[in-house]
């Protein structure tokens, strides 16, 4: 997959399109954009090559992982536990594998992972800017991968919803605050969905 990742964007800059990643003539409407628009980016600032596309992975790999030892923290206010967390997930097999290639999986993870940080802090702070943050991370991480990325940062509000009763509480206070971010995130998504899907009717891979 990740070489159709870097043919697309390649199509994609030959034919100066960026709304729709496209491959050999045909847009993949079907195909979350975000991975292909970062790519062009990097490649138009960094040149084409492996090493430009593998930047994107590193960057979400250091993501993901200071994600993880933030989240740490905030469970257990001792630094130690948190940067001990983050050293775990730089450890596992798989963010080595992920990060040398140019694939959705590591970017919407960090970017889940994100917006469940941004709700955890929120929880504690009320601090409005964190569900903008959240929903931010969630449209992004959307354009990547797709429903998954709610998924993912779902079970991890889901489960403090359930054992929380603190954190019921709050959902049911600000449930109103909270609906605007998700309304604003879930409307980019359709629109964007229905702007490709008009100008490419018939074309999907």
């Amino acid at each position: 997959e990740y070489h159709r990742i870097y043919r697309t964007v390649l199509s994609m800059m030959e034919n100066d399109e960026w709304m729709a990643p496209r491959l050999d003539g045909a847009a993949r409407v079907r195909k979350h954009p975000l991975t292909y628009w970062m790519t062009r980016v990097s490649f138009e600032l960094f040149g084409v090559s492996v090493t430009s596309g593998r930047a994107i992975n590193v960057f979400f790999a250091a993501l993901l992982v200071v994600v993880v030892a933030l989240i740490g923290f905030e469970y257990d206010k001792d630094h130690a536990y948190g940067f001990n967390a983050g050293l775990i997930a730089l450890s596992m097999l798989g963010m080595g594998i992920s990060s040398k290639f140019l694939m959705h999986d590591l970017s919407a993870a960090a970017l889940s992972g994100l917006a469940f940080y941004c709700f955890l802090v929120w929880c504690r702070t009320r601090r409005r800017g964190l569900l903008l943050a959240m929903a931010a991370s969630l449209t992004a991480g959307f354009f990547i991968k797709g429903p998954v990325v709610l998924v993912v940062a779902g079970a991890g509000i889901g489960s403090l919803f359930l054992t929380k009763p603190a954190v019921r509480a709050s959902l049911w206070r600000s449930k109103l605050t909270l609906l605007l971010p998700l309304a604003l995130s879930l409307g980019l998504i359709l629109a964007w969905y229905a702007y490709v899907a008009s100008l490419y009717p018939d074309q999907t891979v």
